[in-house]
């Protein structure tokens, strides 16, 4: 097996490993219980309705390198979370970047790129939401000082490499001299990757207006996703504190693990929930029903998105 896969695999482990140690499942499933039919379809739909944002952000991020329709970004981001949800490794990135260069003919560098620039405005738009919820929350623990620390260190990394990206890799150049390797193999790519990717965001104001706001609005919807779910199975938050349990779960999704961000999704969850004095159970059931409704939507969104591209699905998980 892949390196990084078995990696991957081990990271959702860890987190699987200490929700059943520490958590009663019990609990757990007696919460999930709470919800009906009805309410799960709302949820759905509500939830769905998340990747048209999605699918808008991405159409006019490739607008300086190739012109989509907002249904073709729509499906082919849709079949990336598809992707994500039974392959490992968050190695949907990689499937949306090759589907597209097959469709529209454009590079790989610059198809990559556009994605990482999505992902960067979506660590944007997480951390000012985060600053929000913090803003917003009556008391602030120890333990969310801590993650608010932390998430302020990556938005000012972030600031800088996404501003200053060709004087960051003079200087690295200058730092690495004649040294090679994997890893500063890696650095130069992904600067060489944002300097790529930075015409996407150097438009008009109204093409940056669309990006921001879709990208806000998408992360609204699953922040209100959040909040409705814990009403409807009778646990108690605010909308500070879903804010605040979106940015983070969504910052620690990012890490690469097992398909469907299996353990680290819920344990995100449970971590949040203790940081807020909470019960760390409501946190995990809470995890496992948003997980679970997300996962049905993405696959069958996903399905006919698939179906819409002409990909061919038995050769889908064999290809990549």
């Amino acid at each position: 097996m892949n390196k990084k896969f078995l990696f991957s695999y081990l990271i959702s482990l860890i987190f699987l490993a200490a929700i059943i140690y520490f958590v009663d499942l019990q609990d757990i499933f007696n919460s999930i219980l709470k919800i009906g039919l009805f309410p799960s379809i709302f949820l759905g739909l509500f939830f769905s309705s998340s990747f048209i944002f999605r699918g808008i952000k991405w159409k006019y991020l490739l607008e300086p390198f190739t012109k989509i329709s907002v249904k073709e970004s729509f499906d082919i981001i849709n079949t990336s979370f598809f992707a994500n949800a039974i392959l490992p490794a968050r190695i949907g990135e990689l499937v949306r970047a090759y589907i597209l260069h097959k469709r529209k003919e454009i590079g790989k560098v610059k198809s990559f790129s556009t994605i990482l620039v999505d992902r960067i405005v979506d660590g944007f738009v997480l951390i000012f939401l985060l600053i929000i919820g913090f803003l917003l929350l009556p008391e602030i623990s120890n333990e969310l000082k801590t993650i608010g620390i932390i998430s302020f260190v990556i938005f000012f990394i972030l600031i800088l490499i996404f501003l200053l990206p060709e004087k960051i890799k003079k200087v690295f150049q200058k730092i690495k001299g004649k040294k090679t390797g994997k890893v500063i193999e890696k650095i130069e790519f992904l600067l060489n990757e944002i300097l790529t990717g930075e015409k996407s965001l150097k438009q008009g104001t109204k093409n940056q207006l669309i990006i921001w706001i879709s990208g806000i609005i998408t992360w609204l919807i699953i922040v209100l996703f959040y909040y409705y779910t814990a009403q409807f199975i009778g646990i108690e938050i605010s909308l500070a504190q879903a804010i605040v349990l979106n940015s983070i779960a969504a910052l620690v999704s990012m890490i690469p693990s097992a398909p469907s961000n299996i353990g680290t999704y819920e344990g995100s969850f449970g971590l949040v929930f203790l940081a807020f004095g909470l019960n760390v159970s409501d946190g995990i059931a809470l995890g496992v029903l948003t997980h679970l409704i997300s996962t049905i939507v993405i696959f069958l969104i996903g399905f006919f998105s698939i179906r819409s591209l002409g990909i061919d699905l038995k050769k889908f998980k064999s290809n990549f």
